[in-house]
């Protein structure tokens, strides 16, 4: 491919030496006198290198060169100048440009061979830019599975921990239920501390029976039963099963479910307890009279969203509610076993870990990010699923 060179010259003269000068290299040099012109070919094109007089009718390359800069456009610029001085020479590298020539007797000769360096430094600076984007991502990738290797191990030593525990603790749980059971059928009006007593012993067993249950869940996620489903119709599901805490709570829901969503394998009553947790993640944070949004839709993956490739199409859910958003110093730590910031009124801080444990298992990927503020307050949960 032929390298494009635009040259801003307003002497017709310098343009035939210029010309004549470059001809023995493959270059695809374009002329323009008129700077006005110049700068929209600038602006409209995409050129390897500019060469321009410094000296142009009612500006100077100096101002199409700082032009070219604010417009983000990284092009090479080599100011050519009969008017040389180490104070211009200054001045026009320090404001980007690659190279500065005189305009006297060798300009012929000398401008070929500045091209050339010109050129091949472009070349090697493109060259190390992708390189350390390219082992930028690397890392990013190394991180998060390394991230990732260590949660595993983790969960899976908390999970093997939480069945153990769940189990010793249930039994005595039951009895001491029973236990309390029995006491409020034999005292039958009497003292009413001893009532209140009782049914305060009553809540919090049953708020820890909750909590064993919740453990004996997230340990027993070890076998998926897949099979293909539609996406829209589990959402749909979930979202019935939670009607009566959106209506309760004066909740608006708003779907998107794009229509034709491939199917996805799935284990069907995982996912839908995945949605439910998340949902209700979100009717909590924002109380009363929110708006919760859900959207479905298909995208192709871009590089570094693991264990996805780039351009392989995903399923993907979005979960918004309008909560006050997780404080930024949690967000690191939401999928940590038994890490809850709604621990004062009952949280276990084992659904997310539950949730992750899930999507891992589907070998999708799941990110819970505060919404940017043009969008207003609130958390956005988004799972990426492997289509069928």
């Amino acid at each position: 491919m032929a390298i494009k060179i635009l040259l801003i010259e307003d002497n017709p003269d310098d343009v035939v030496i210029t010309r004549r000068a470059l001809n023995k290299e493959a270059y695809e040099l374009e002329w323009e006198g008129d700077p006005r012109e110049a700068w929209e070919k600038i602006s409209a094109n995409s050129y390897d290198l500019v060469i321009s007089d410094y000296n142009l009718p009612g500006t100077t390359a100096l101002e199409i060169l700082r032009k070219t800069k604010e417009q983000g456009k990284d092009i090479p610029f080599i100011i050519v100048t009969s008017q040389g001085s180490e104070k211009i020479a200054v001045e026009l590298m320090r404001q980007g440009a690659y190279d500065y020539v005189s305009k006297d007797d060798v300009y012929a000769e000398v401008i070929p061979g500045i091209v050339k360096r010109v050129l091949e430094r472009r070349s090697t600076l493109l060259a190390k830019q992708k390189a350390e984007e390219e082992l930028k991502q690397a890392y990013e990738k190394l991180k998060t599975a390394q991230e990732e290797l260590v949660r595993s191990a983790k969960m899976k030593v908390v999970g093997g921990l939480a069945s153990g525990v769940a189990h010793e603790v249930k039994n005595p749980l039951a009895i001491i239920l029973q236990g309390i059971d029995y006491l409020e059928k034999k005292i039958s009006g009497g003292d009413e501390n001893v009532s209140l007593t009782l049914r305060y012993m009553k809540d919090a067993v049953m708020r820890a029976d909750n909590i064993v249950k919740g453990l004996l869940d997230f340990s027993s996620i070890t076998e998926l039963k897949m099979s293909g489903q539609d996406l829209n119709q589990l959402v749909k599901d979930a979202l019935l099963l939670l009607k009566h805490e959106f209506d309760k709570r004066t909740i608006a829901v708003v779907t998107q479910l794009e229509e034709g969503v491939m199917p996805v394998v799935m284990d069907r009553n995982k996912m839908k307890q995945v949605l439910v947790n998340l949902m209700l993640n979100a009717l909590y944070a924002m109380g009363e009279d929110g708006i919760l949004k859900i959207r479905t839709y298909t995208q192709k993956c871009v590089s570094g969203q693991v264990p996805f490739s780039a351009g392989e199409k995903a399923a993907v859910i979005e979960i918004e509610d309008t909560g006050k958003g997780i404080p930024e110093e949690s967000l690191s730590k939401i999928f940590d076993p038994f890490f809850t910031t709604r621990r004062a009124i009952g949280g276990t801080g084992i659904g997310l870990s539950m949730v992750q444990s899930v999507i891992n298992m589907h070998n999708g990927n799941i990110e819970i990010t505060n919404k940017s503020p043009s969008q207003g307050q609130g958390v956005r949960a988004r799972v990426m699923l492997k289509l069928a």
